[in-house]
């Protein structure tokens, strides 16, 4: 089976990697969980690999077996095969995940923001946004977060809502877990459980001058070449595969995974200097290899799916407070105004336009509309330029076409500017 699943991506061009998806899942799926009593609260685990690619997953058009783990559980998930982020770097994307707003929004897009009198201070969720955890709790379950980043949830105002809260600075994906499992091993009382884990495994892995370097590298190290980038960035991901391989295991000997809805996504991606332009780095621009993302959703019961509906992270909140059982969260729902995706909801849910950003210094730098047609518009405002690719035809963003598609890049700015003035 796992010949065929290797020797079907095989067959799997880029542009076509999307439509293999969908068959490649068939031969990685497992048996059927049971299905939870009606009206059964489920827990909730999500799990953020920060910086991870999309392609680096086979249900993504990925086939060089980097995160076996990963593609087993594909193969029973809920697969969101054009899956979006609200920003290229982790911040301003966490808030949107955790609020189900865009980082225009909530406004928690930079570090520091301005205050009135012209002066700086950090950045803080307002008190009136209501936050995913927020919501679990008020909802009776216990809450937990095992983060590898302080800058995420210590006074941005994320940690609302969690009765725990552990965070280290780019702490792995496996001590995260480590944390998580002994949490849930020591709990007491049948509360249902919301967790959050995250881990940092590919931060700063551009310093390491090789596959084999310890630690993050740091001023000292070599530059590494794109082969050694490469090769360092995805011995990381197979690290961090394994580490979420044990911490299912750990669930299913807990007798939780029957139990427990499962979230597997990334704030961002990255790049590797493998894509048509730069720089490699995140948070400095908004091509596909920075803002489409994983987004694997498994629930017990759930026959697996591959999605290609366009979606965004915005709507992980209300998904998976539909998986878990608990229904529409009135407040929530009218803060986010987003439905439960697809197979989650009451129905098929439609297509919207999806909107990233990047802010730097108090200013909207760039901004990009991803539309359900395909074309996509990239406007930067800091240079006045805009970039317009038809991502069904091309899909790596080689080819510029703003000049030769007024049209459609003059409905994509209106669009644009109409979201813009919200």
């Amino acid at each position: 089976m796992e010949a065929g699943m290797r020797t079907l991506l095989k067959t799997c061009s880029k542009r076509a990697a999307l439509l293999c998806a969908a068959a490649c899942l068939l031969f990685s799926r497992g048996p059927a969980a049971a299905a939870p009593a009606a009206g059964e609260k489920l827990n909730v685990i999500i799990v953020s690999l920060d910086l991870l690619r999309a392609d680096r997953l086979a249900a993504y058009g990925g086939g060089r077996n980097l995160a076996p783990n990963l593609d087993a559980f594909a193969g029973t998930a809920a697969v969101y095969l054009n899956a979006v982020s609200a920003s290229g770097w982790t911040l301003p994307s966490a808030v949107s995940v955790f609020t189900g707003l865009y980082p225009l929004q909530h406004k928690i897009s930079n570090i520091v923001s301005k205050t009135g009198q012209g002066g700086m201070e950090r950045s803080r969720l307002a008190p009136g946004i209501l936050t995913l955890a927020e919501v679990f709790k008020r909802r009776g379950y216990e809450t937990a977060s095992f983060a590898g980043g302080t800058a995420i949830w210590h006074n941005f105002g994320l940690e609302r809502g969690f009765d725990l809260l552990r965070t280290d600075t780019s702490q792995k994906l496996a001590a995260s877990f480590a944390q998580a499992q002994t949490w849930l091993q020591q709990r007491k009382g049948g509360k249902p459980f919301f967790a959050f884990i995250q881990g940092f495994d590919l931060l700063h892995w551009q310093n390491s001058p090789g596959p084999g370097a310890g630690g993050n590298g740091g001023p000292a190290a070599a530059a590494p070449s794109a082969a050694d980038r490469v090769a360092a960035y995805d011995e990381r991901v197979k690290a961090a595969d394994l580490a979420f391989g044990e911490f299912l295991a750990a669930l299913e000997k807990m007798g939780l995974r029957k139990k427990t809805v499962i979230v597997f996504l990334s704030h961002h991606g990255e790049g590797l200097g493998l894509d048509a332009h730069g720089p490699p780095l995140h948070a400095m621009s908004l091509y596909e290899e920075f803002i489409r993302v994983p987004l694997l959703i498994g629930r017990p019961g759930a026959a697996p799916a591959a999605i290609k509906r366009q979606v965004s992270l915005l709507d992980v909140g209300p998904t998976v407070l539909a998986a878990a059982g608990l229904g529409e969260d009135k407040k929530f729902a009218e803060q986010t105004r987003r439905k439960p995706l697809y197979p989650f909801g009451a129905g098929e849910d439609g297509c919207r336009s999806a909107f990233s950003e990047i802010e730097a210094m108090y200013l909207t730098e760039l901004v990009s509309l991803r539309a359900c047609s395909g074309w996509k518009l990239i406007y930067d405002f800091k240079n006045s330029t805009r970039q317009l690719y038809d991502l069904n035809k091309d899909p790596g963003e080689k080819k510029d076409v703003y000049a030769m598609e007024p049209e459609i890049a003059g409905r994509l700015e209106e669009e644009l500017f109409d979201w813009l003035g919200q």
